[in-house]
């Protein structure tokens, strides 16, 4: 074997470019699909912690307002 001879497994390098392109995508699709998973899972994380926040910064505004908070003397 020649040391520019072409490897075995590599045949979908020899078709054309739409052949190549289909087998990149099909072979790289079940990444795809997890990465999608993993981003709509952050994705609801985010949103889940942004509401928590805001809620809790509107309810200590709310009490900040209208006095509510009851301050010990010590």
């Amino acid at each position: 074997m020649s040391k520019f001879s072409k490897g075995t497994g590599k045949s979908h390098l020899d078709k054309d470019f739409l052949e190549e392109l289909k087998h990149k995508l099909w072979s790289t699709r079940g990444s795809r699909f997890q990465a999608s998973e993993r981003l709509k899972a952050q994705n609801n994380f985010s949103f889940l912690s942004i509401s928590v926040f805001s809620a809790y910064l509107i309810i200590f505004s709310l009490l900040s307002v209208y006095n509510l908070h009851n301050p010990r003397d010590l």
